[in-house]
């Protein structure tokens, strides 16, 4: 048990091991952030309009795009209702 969780402790300060079990869903969570911005960013048609949509600087969504810098969890919630009502517009549906 102290094991696992010295693995815990070293993911949380960002020291894990690439190949280390723990850190995979770490990795995963950053490609499904930056696959969902992609995805917003089409819907939306362009990236400049879905940085006015989040309220951040286009450069710094660039960054998260890129996967340079994590997208915060505290911006998922408004990604998610974006990507709704995009997706409800382009299916003719009502937002």
């Amino acid at each position: 048990m102290g094991c696992v969780a010295h693995k815990r402790q070293a993911i949380w300060h960002g020291e894990e091991d690439l190949n280390d079990e723990y850190s995979k869903p770490l990795r995963m969570t950053l490609n499904i952030k930056q696959t969902l911005l992609l995805r917003a960013a089409k819907l939306l048609h362009g990236k400049d309009k879905l940085a006015v949509a989040l309220k951040v600087p286009e450069p710094l969504l660039d960054a998260w795009m890129s996967g340079a810098v994590d997208m915060p969890d505290v911006k998922m919630p408004r990604l998610s209702t974006i990507l709704n009502k995009a997706g409800d517009q382009t299916r003719g549906g009502f937002s």
